[in-house]
């Protein structure tokens, strides 16, 4: 069964947010749905190269312009 929160009609941005865990960094990749629902897709990645560039796989392959967020890394 198709969660419909995961459509990716539904999406309006991907982000990469940065958590610390045991005083390490460790690199969220996250969905923004149109009306600005938070949704965890990657919930672990250790290196942020990785991390941004799957952001930029997804954007690309839904044809979604990449824009700021505020709780995004800063890369």
């Amino acid at each position: 069964m198709r969660n419909p929160e995961f459509d990716s009609s539904n999406i309006a941005q991907y982000c990469v947010v940065e958590r610390f865990e045991h005083g390490y960094p460790i690199y969220i990749l996250q969905a923004i749905g149109h009306g600005g629902e938070e949704m965890e897709i990657i919930p672990r990645i250790e290196n942020l190269q990785t991390a941004l560039f799957i952001e930029q796989e997804l954007e690309d392959f839904y044809n979604i312009k990449d824009e700021k967020i505020n709780i995004e890394v800063k890369a």
